[in-house]
């Protein structure tokens, strides 16, 4: 009877809570979003962990859109899904009446979804309508037409600095025939010299910052023949080479054992190039931060072999560098990269006249 009665009790709490939700339009709702998000209706009694990664996103999507909300916000949400999983989120994303907020690297998503780009730099946001495509062009224009501002502006500053500087020397250099004309000109002198002066508080334009882009290059081996690899009875796997990166081993020496023919300075120089700067190079690999510190899976054969997939990739990407090659074997190289490291990135393998077989989710980065 005791029993009985905690169960009563039970029963009671749980049809409570049922009645403060509405359970029956609760599930009235799940059974609408069920096929909207690909699931049958068998689907319901299966295991979460029977669910490959790109359908488990689909789940916590569901549970937020059960709750109505007035608001999205969607941070990377793009990141580990494959294409099919990317491109159904678009569309369904596409179809819902919710204002939502993405912070996404992931440049084709935001061509699909945004309408607006709010930019944040140097702690000054500026806001561009359209989509990512539409932003990247008003972005070109606008800082074209402030460096042609500021350029402008420059050129009046030196025109009136070099103005005052020859009334200055003309009212030094004597001469009773030319004295009461240098009087008059001296005379525009203060009124120009505070004009100049007034410049930095009022109407001075700032030049437009931009970051320094580095630039880089595959090294290349001779033109390869026509036929760039053969696999037979291929295996996946890492073997006894899971470690390319000994962790215990200092920056320098790291990339020092892969150089051939480099000299020393040439190397740091390639170092820091990939910012890595001079404090760094005599830390271990292990200590350093992960936005320098790459996955050690990454191995190299008769031609190079690189994974960028996980935490970063700088200084296996400077050991790689090293290496002439005419074959490029990526795996999802763009994982985890900013914007500005993919652009870098994508023009390097544009110019690298070998072949490159990349396997990669990112869109835009395939086109």
């Amino acid at each position: 009877m005791d029993l009985m009665g905690r169960l009563l009790d039970e029963f009671d709490k749980l049809q409570n809570q049922a009645q403060a939700v509405d359970l029956n339009m609760v599930d009235s709702k799940i059974s609408k979003l069920m096929p909207e998000l690909g699931f049958a209706p068998e689907d319901g009694d299966r295991l979460v962990a029977s669910y490959s990664s790109g359908w488990q996103m689909r789940m916590p999507l569901r549970k937020i859109l059960l709750q109505d909300p007035d608001l999205l916000l969607l941070d990377e949400p793009t990141n580990h899904l494959d294409l099919d999983t990317i491109e159904w989120l678009e569309d369904y994303l596409n179809q819902q009446d919710v204002p939502m907020v993405i912070i996404s690297h992931d440049r084709a998503f935001l061509d699909q979804l945004c309408t607006k780009i709010v930019e944040t730099d140097m702690d000054v946001s500026r806001t561009y309508e359209g989509n990512y495509s539409e932003y990247y062009i008003a972005k070109a224009a606008l800082i074209e037409t402030q460096n042609a501002a500021w350029e402008k502006q420059q050129k009046e500053i030196e025109q009136t600095k070099d103005l005052i500087h020859r009334l200055g020397a003309g009212a030094n250099s004597g001469g009773a025939s030319s004295g009461k004309f240098w009087s008059k000109l001296i005379c525009l002198s203060p009124s120009i010299t505070l004009k100049l002066e007034k410049l930095p508080e009022e109407d001075l334009v700032d030049r437009p910052f931009q970051r320094k882009q580095m630039e880089i290059r595959f090294p290349e081996r001779e033109r390869s023949g026509r036929v760039v690899a053969t696999l037979k009875n291929l295996e996946a796997g890492f073997g006894d080479k899971a470690e390319a990166l000994d962790l215990n081993k200092i920056v320098l020496e790291t990339v020092e054992e892969a150089a051939d023919d480099w000299r020393l300075d040439d190397i740091k120089g390639l170092l820091g190039r990939c910012y890595l700067k001079a404090d760094m190079l005599d830390r271990k690999v292990s200590l350093l931060s992960g936005g320098e510190k790459v996955s050690s899976r990454c191995c190299y054969y008769q031609f190079l072999i690189i994974d960028l997939a996980f935490v970063g990739y700088i200084l296996a990407f400077c050991k790689f560098m090293l290496k002439p090659s005419t074959l490029l074997v990526l795996v999802e190289p763009t994982n985890h990269l900013d914007i500005p490291s993919k652009e870098m990135l994508e023009e390097a393998i544009t110019k690298y006249k070998g072949t490159v077989i990349t396997v990669s989710h990112d869109r835009y980065f395939i086109k």
